[in-house]
């Protein structure tokens, strides 16, 4: 049936084909999954900060946007999208960087539908 692109909420869902997908649908699971990530978004902003505030501020800093503390750092994240992959409780999260990373993205890598991991892509 192929892989399923959606907009819940003003994030865009991007579900793998394989055992998330169902008739060209999100399976229970999937729906499960995507939407207990939206509401922890600020728990992921939160571990994107923990993970790559210091980075930013010690080594990326930007004359414009200045040093910042954890909420001026969370609120840099903006425009969210997941990745839901074939494996059960594995995805990616996806928030665009505000422009503190020269455009990359801060990804989060999730497991069991909690984050494990916050690096920078694109």
């Amino acid at each position: 049936m192929g892989n399923i692109t959606l907009d819940y909420k003003g994030w865009e869902i991007f579900i793998l084909e394989g055992d998330y997908c169902e008739n060209g649908k999100p399976t229970e699971e999937a729906e499960k999954l995507y939407t207990g990530l939206i509401e922890s978004r600020d728990t992921l902003k939160v571990y994107a900060a923990s993970r790559l505030l210091d980075l930013y501020n010690e080594t990326w800093i930007d004359d414009e946007i200045g040093k910042l503390d954890e909420a001026g750092f969370m609120n840099r994240l903006v425009n969210p999208s997941m990745t839901l992959y074939n494996e059960a409780g594995c995805a990616v999260v996806y928030f665009n960087d505000s422009d503190m990373f020269a455009g990359h993205y801060i990804e989060i890598s999730i497991e069991d539908g909690k984050p494990v991991n916050a690096g920078l892509a694109g």
